[in-house]
Formats: structure tokens, sequence, C-alpha cells
């Protein structure tokens, strides 16, 4: 296993979620802009409500805002219209306030549901139902309620002192085309989901010793069972797979288990091994079952109960060719350390399986799944 590329990894898979979401970011924050402006013939001024008042509209009732229901602003218009949707336009004295304000008053709503793109936020009331817009243009607040979606902004194309804006990148994509928005996340998902564990599997692979020939599959299956021969806490038998194996700690040989237990051991790991002839490719998962440790109460020795979890992984550490875990593999030999002291972790399981398959010709790569589109 290459330290780059477990850094390359780990900076791509990062990379890969927060690369789309500052772009997206950036994307809103320099196309944004509110979808309607107040006209300039209305100044931001206290007499603006009178103004808005006195306008001529067809088909509307507009009056003044109670100030106790909004104290701090300057001034407010309430618009109503004949089909029980209503406009809500409130002065404060800076934009700062008025971006305070719009917070505040999206909080005393209620709503079921709430999208919000920088100062716009498209809602629904969870009393009547109603759909809403609410929004800042400077120290203006801007709120609109109708309902159906698409009455919310006719209403206040309407209004004679209001001019329409051209939608931004990202209102339109939230507002037209939300369900695409979401298919088009959902595929991205799906593919970091497959490359991934891909990646994963390239990073933390064992690449064969160089200048070695490729043994064939026979030669290697004899060379994984040989470690059965040693004198060593763990073994390798046969899977349920043609060209697979299974590697796991002596739990239940009485010899293991007492130094397991006294040891403090809790967790056993498990390896699964499938050789792939054509490919010259070992491939490794990885795998924990948590352990009870209980006293025979003839003096038999310890006995263990597993339960193995679920999950899959790769588990990533510092691997380096020779290093002694008990058992090496040496000048096509397998060879035991009699004074290792075990302390029964997977590195010490693992290593002298990548040496013997590295060593063979072959790689070592392990992998969240045997399924072909994750490894």
């Amino acid at each position: 296993m290459k330290t780059g590329r477990v850094v390359l990894f780990f900076v791509s898979a990062f990379g890969s979620i927060i690369i789309p979401v500052v772009i997206l970011m950036l994307v809103a924050f320099l196309t944004y802009k509110p979808p309607f402006s107040m006209a300039p013939s209305v100044h931001p001024a206290a007499e603006s409500c009178a103004q808005l008042v006195e306008a001529d509209v067809e088909q509307v009732k507009i009056r003044f805002v109670p100030t106790q229901s909004h104290p701090n602003a300057l001034c407010g218009a309430q618009i109503d219209f004949n089909h029980k949707g209503r406009a809500i336009l409130l002065l404060y004295g800076s934009e700062k306030e008025a971006g305070d304000k719009t917070s505040d008053l999206l909080f005393e709503l209620p709503t079921s549901s709430a999208v919000g793109i920088i100062d716009l936020t498209l809602y629904q009331r969870s009393d009547n139902q109603a759909h809403g817009m609410l929004f800042q243009d400077g120290p203006w607040v801007v709120l609109s309620e109708a309902a159906t979606e698409d009455g919310r902004r006719d209403q206040l194309e309407a209004l004679p002192f209001l001019i329409r804006h051209k939608k931004s990148l990202m209102s339109a994509l939230f507002e037209d085309h939300l369900p695409w928005f979401f298919t088009g996340l959902g595929l991205y998902l799906a593919a970091l989901v497959i490359a991934w564990p891909r990646m994963a599997s390239w990073a933390a692979q064992v690449d064969p010793a160089p200048g070695i020939p490729a043994l064939d599959v026979s030669a290697l299956k004899k060379r994984i069972l040989s470690i059965n021969d040693l004198d060593l806490p763990f073994s390798v038998q046969p899977g349920r797979r043609e060209n697979e194996f299974t590697v796991d700690w002596k739990y239940v040989d009485a010899k293991w288990a007492g130094p397991m237990a006294a040891g403090g051991v809790k967790a056993l790991a498990r390896i699964r091994l499938r050789l792939d002839p054509e490919y010259k490719v070992v491939r490794a998962q990885d795998s924990n079952a948590g352990v009870r440790w209980q006293a025979h109460g003839n003096n038999s020795g310890m006995g263990a109960s597993l339960k193995f979890s679920w999950f899959k992984g790769i588990e990533f550490y510092n691997y380096s060719r020779g290093s002694a875990y008990g058992l090496v593999f040496k000048d096509g030999r397998l060879t035991i350390d009699q004074a290792y002291d075990y302390t029964f972790d997977r590195s010490e399981m693992k290593n002298p399986f990548i040496d013997v398959v590295t060593g063979s010709g072959w790689t070592f790569r392990p992998v969240v799944s045997f399924i072909p589109p994750f490894n």
C-alpha cells in the first residue's frame, strides 16, 4: 500500500463532496437577484407606503399594515386579492434591519415546508396550506401568499410598483426544475457510492513484489493453505466458492483462547479471500466480530461466543514488506518467529497473507464488496 495513493483517495473523496457544494454556492451568490424589486419611483421613505395605497390597481384592495403588527417597520402596506391571496410590503430603516426582519418573519410563519435560496424563501403554510414567497429588496421586505404556487408570483406581477426580474439560475432550478435537481443529485450520489469503494481498493492495494513471475492459481492456493501447517493463532479454510478462503483466529483452540481472553480481546477480525486467476489479483474483504469469553467450569479452558457485524470495509494501515508479525514469507517459504508476542490485531493476521500473495507475483486488493462494480 502506497501512502500517496491513500492521501489521493481521501483528498478526492473529500473534494467530490466539497467542490460541487462550493460551485453551487458560488453560482447562487453570483447570479442571485430578488424576483421583484420596487420601481424607481417608489422612494425608500416612510411616505412610500402612501404611494402604494394610492396606486390604481384593479380588483385589489390596498391598505396600510397596522404598525402594532410590525412595530419596527417605518411603514407597510397589505394587498388583499379577490382569490383570497395577499401580499405584504414592509419598509425598514436599512437593508440590514430588513434582512434581520425577513429571518424573524420566516421563523414566525407556521410552515410545513420551506426552500431557501439566499434571501428568497418559498414555503407552504401548515395552517391553511397557502403557498408563500418571502424575499428582501434593499430596505423592503416582500411577502406573497396564494392558494397555488404560481399564484404567489402572479399576484405580485399585477402590482405596478413592482418590477419583475428574470429568474436567476438557482431560482429557476429550485422553483421550476426541482425534480430534475434531485434526480441529478441522486445519480451523482449513486456514482460516488460506486466510485469510492473502487478508489479505496486502488489506494489500499499492495502490488506484487518486483521481478517475481506470477504463480498459477493452484500453486498460490497451496502456499496459502500451507499456513495451517504452522503453529499459528489463526487458520485458513476453503470458502463456499471456488478460489475462496476464509481466515479466522483460533478462538476455539484452548492454546490460543486463553491468551486472547487474558489480553482483553473484545473483537476478532475475519478476512475473506477470493483469487482471480485472470487478473492475478487476490481480493480481501474485512469483517469484525464482537467476542465474549466465558470460562468453562470443568477447567477445560475458555469458551467464546461471536457476533459478526454486517459491516464490511477496508482498513487502511501502514504495511511494509518483511515486517515480522509472527509469520513471514521469505525466499519462497513461510517461516514463523517463535518469539513473537501476539496482540491479535488484524495486521498480525493480514500481513503474512499479503506477503504470500505479493511474493507469488499477485496483487493483494482489499475490497468493500466482491460485487464487480465496487471493486
